[in-house]
């Protein structure tokens, strides 16, 4: 498999919906490649999320703005 580097941009990604929320700004490699992922998370941004990943139950959970506790689900 070839990747091409493209560069990388600074982005404010939200996490959660409605009133479940966290904006945090991440630092995103940009690359050229076939894979089946649209974005891949490093241990950097997890940390900043404040983020727990459950891999057996495809789920990552993070503190909100407001004090609460999100669940994001892996959509298969």
């Amino acid at each position: 498999m070839r990747v091409s580097i493209r560069g990388y941009i600074d982005l404010k990604t939200t996490y959660g919906m409605g009133n479940v929320t966290k904006k945090i700004k991440i630092r995103y490699l940009v690359v050229d490649a076939c894979i089946s992922y649209n974005a891949l998370l490093g241990r950097s941004s997890l940390n900043k999320l404040g983020a727990i990943v459950s891999t057996p139950h495809l789920a990552m959970k993070f503190p909100t703005e407001k004090g609460k506790i999100a669940t994001i689900y892996v959509d298969q």
